[in-house]
């Protein structure tokens, strides 16, 4: 009987595989089982339409979640963004996944990097050890990074007594390699940079930089005149 049994259960991964590289409907099929065997399939590209599939089930996906877990860790970049993005779909859900997820805050890829970090925002998680770790990427490189990480920090509503010391300490850096991607994230912030600006013009040499955006922000900064 077991090997009858493994016998089926290969046959159906077959299946799903074959029917994923035939065409898009495996995008829209209901058997998620399948697709979590699919997520085990030796082929990348398979892998990771499986896990696109999976990403638009949403929540209801939320017993897919171990073996996305599990696909953070494939060789290929595509099938980690992938996976990611599913776990984001999902939700609170996702939040086992957390661990792993922070790991891949500092992946190769910056399309991975930028996925994880909206996962990180969807899933909701509030402890401090993610909140640190996307501090600590939010002067990543890469501009959808950064953005990524930005609405993160939003989502899940960060105490300002924690970022605000990043960004006016990362002003306070003579390296230009360093205060220009800061400088980046707050002008991308708007109006919500406000604060962060008025508490850097305290300091000698982070007020200059603080300056700088404060004139790139315009009327968005008319709150910071009386600084």
């Amino acid at each position: 009987m077991p090997r009858t049994r493994n016998i089926w259960t290969n046959c159906m991964t077959a299946l799903v595989a074959l029917a994923m590289l035939c065409g898009p409907s495996i995008a829209q099929t209901s058997d998620l089982s399948g697709l979590i065997r699919a997520l085990e399939s030796p082929n990348r590209e398979i892998q990771a339409k499986a896990a696109e599939a999976i990403a638009k089930m949403g929540p209801a996906a939320k017993s897919a979640v171990p073996a996305l877990t599990k696909s953070l860790n494939s060789n290929d970049a595509t099938v980690r963004a992938a996976a990611a993005l599913a776990l984001a779909s999902i939700g609170p859900d996702s939040r086992p996944a957390a661990h792993i997820l922070l790991d891949k805050l500092k992946d190769p890829s910056a399309a991975v990097r930028a996925r994880v970090a909206y996962a990180l925002g969807k899933i909701g998680d509030k402890r401090e050890p993610t909140i640190k770790a996307l501090i600590d990427t939010a002067l990543d490189s890469d501009a959808n990074v950064r953005r990524e990480v930005r609405d993160a920090l939003r989502e899940i509503k960060a105490p300002r007594e924690m970022t605000m010391p990043l960004w006016v300490q990362t002003l306070n850096d003579a390296d230009p390699s360093v205060v220009m991607p800061a400088l980046h994230t707050l002008a991308e912030l708007g109006p919500d940079a406000v604060p962060i600006l008025r508490d850097a013009m305290k300091d000698k040499q982070a007020c200059y930089w603080a300056c700088l955006v404060a004139g790139e922000l315009g009327p968005q900064a008319k709150d910071l005149t009386p600084d």
